[in-house]
């Protein structure tokens, strides 16, 4: 028995696909009563109504005074899809999950694809540059490049803001040899 309230349930069930279960998961909890989506690990997320990375953004966003409009995010899979609608812009990566796809308003290629075949990460710094370059324009990506690439190497010091301070007590935190 649960000591206090579940935040967060999770379900599988052999012989579907996680994309069948969640179909069939959407079709009997209606909205009011639980989200539900898919991170692609085979098993689904079942959160309280209306809790999804769209709302938690939404949150921090008003924290900050940014407005969605504003907001940049990259995604891949339909846990995404909230996200990927509520920003001014929305990325999927070019091999993303098709829901991903279709709520993005921009799809770039993946590491692999953008010329960095070392990279382990499938949105590793050169991917996120190149995404911002690309839908930034020439013009504005000579204003953004500098402080990207300050933050890629986790110089915060130029920055200011709680996002640039939440970032340096990240980068300070940090075990050596390791980036944020």
């Amino acid at each position: 028995a649960l000591a206090g309230p579940a935040y967060k349930g999770f379900a599988h069930a052999p012989g579907l696909t996680v994309d069948e279960l969640l179909a069939v998961a959407r079709a009997v909890i209606p909205p009011d009563l639980g989200t539900v989506t898919q991170a692609g690990l085979g098993y689904l997320e079942i959160t309280a109504p209306g809790v999804d990375k769209a709302s938690g953004l939404a949150v921090v966003a008003a924290e900050l005074g940014i407005e969605s409009r504003d907001v940049l995010v990259f995604g891949d899979m339909p846990n995404d899809v909230p996200m990927l609608r509520w920003a001014g812009l929305g990325v999927a990566m070019g091999n993303a999950h098709p829901d991903a796809i279709a709520a993005a308003n921009e799809v770039i290629a993946v590491a692999r694809e953008a010329g960095n075949p070392t990279s382990t990460h499938p949105l590793g710094p050169a991917v996120v540059a190149q995404a911002i370059r690309h839908v930034a324009g020439e013009e504005r990506w000579e204003n953004i490049e500098p402080t990207l690439t300050a933050a890629i190497r986790g110089e915060f010091g130029h920055l200011r803001g709680p996002v640039a301070e939440h970032a340096q007590a990240a980068a300070d935190n940090a075990p050596a040899g390791e980036t944020v």
